[in-house]
């Protein structure tokens, strides 16, 4: 595929596949399944016997930290994949607002519905508090606009969802549709109660798509230390404090800007960069392989924690939710720690085998039983 043409699509089909695209999106979930357990499951840095403190352990606890930046990646690869698409289309009148719907409902809402069922599943089980009302909000993408998230990782998911709103908003205007106006209002609405501003992060990685750069070395190696340098600032800012007393004050907007347009960047150079021996092309193989279930994992990763937690570290007497405020293991507990994640990924893995994985059938039947 030539990077400098329009991406080849059909109106039914997905582009021709964009090496390294799946690893980077399952490098994401994990970073965000390491950066939960290691605040769920470890003490505080602060709490550790000083013989425990070091290079290595303040480097592991470093990167526990970067859950967020990881969810920067994700806007950024959402506007990629589906807004840069999207809009692609809507110019190319190739853009289908009922496939869209179709495709956009099934592949947030199975996965979705399989994770609020878990909850309340374990949430009865562990005899823990739920809110049906609360699990009704979520599964409708109101958490951060007049409900809260079950589970953490669900915050960022109505921002998603209203980021694909907000699109098809677009797309029915641009065909002078009323609708399109009444759904803009209504995405104004709640982009009043959530940052609006990173809904900028999302458009980034649609102009990604939509401008396509000739390969350079420079710019992949200069965006990916560009990555590292605004990581590096995130962590600095004053609200983040992750290094003790040393804090700067910068506009964190600002700074997930600069990181959201080094991330589209280095999207722009890496699919270029195609598998072109054994060892690469195993590679990306994996990471579309262990991408199939990495939004499942981000979903259900915190769910799973709990009864693992309660039964097989008895952590009981301290769990009263599903987001544990701060761990009780020090760093000494590291097979301990395997075990956690080994069961978390096999759990999340098998819960994408009942749920995420049959998301084609399902919009293919849906869009067949529409179409008669």
């Amino acid at each position: 595929m030539n990077i400098t043409q329009p991406h080849k699509q059909t109106d039914n089909k997905d582009i021709t596949h964009l090496p390294w695209i799946d690893t980077l999106r399952f490098l994401a979930a994990f970073i965000v399944l390491f950066s939960h357990s290691r605040n769920d499951f470890f003490v505080p840095y602060s709490d550790l016997p000083a013989e425990m403190k070091g290079y290595g352990t303040m480097l592991f606890y470093s990167l526990g930290r970067l859950g967020h930046e990881a969810v920067i990646i994700f806007f950024v690869l959402s506007g990629f994949l589906v807004g840069g698409r999207s809009i692609e289309r809507i110019f190319n009148n190739s853009f289908k607002i009922k496939d869209y719907a179709i495709d956009r409902m099934v592949r947030i809402g199975v996965p979705l519905v399989a994770a609020i069922l878990l909850y309340f599943v374990v949430a009865m089980w562990l005899g823990l508090d739920f809110s049906w009302l609360t699990a009704l909000g979520n599964l409708l993408s109101l958490q951060g606009i007049c409900c809260e998230s079950l589970v953490s990782p669900f915050w960022s998911l109505s921002y998603e969802v209203w980021f694909y709103v907000i699109l098809a908003a677009f797309a029915l205007a641009i065909n002078r549709k009323m609708s399109g106006l009444l759904l803009f209002v209504l995405c104004c609405v709640a982009f009043s109660f959530l940052k609006a501003g990173y809904l900028l992060l999302w458009l980034i990685g649609a102009m990604a798509y939509l401008i396509k750069p000739q390969r350079s070395v420079w710019i992949k190696w200069g965006s990916l230390i560009g990555i590292l340098f605004f990581t590096m600032l995130l962590q600095l800012t004053s609200d983040s404090n992750a290094m003790g007393n040393i804090t700067i004050s910068l506009n964190r907007l600002s700074l997930e800007v600069g990181m959201s347009i080094c991330v589209a960047l280095f999207i722009q150079q890496i699919i270029q960069c195609k598998p072109s021996n054994k060892i690469t092309m195993a590679i990306d193989r994996l990471g579309t392989k262990m991408a199939d279930f990495s939004y499942t994992l981000y979903l259900s990763h915190r769910i799973v924690f709990i009864p693992v937690f309660v039964y097989l570290f008895d952590f009981s007497q301290y769990v009263d939710s599903f987001d544990m405020q701060q761990g009780l293991m020090t760093v000494g507990d590291f097979g301990s720690y395997f075990t956690l994640l080994t069961i978390t990924l096999l759990v999340c893995y098998f819960i994408y085998l009942i749920s995420e994985k049959h998301t084609k059938t399902i919009k293919a039947k849906i869009k067949a039983s529409l179409s008669k």
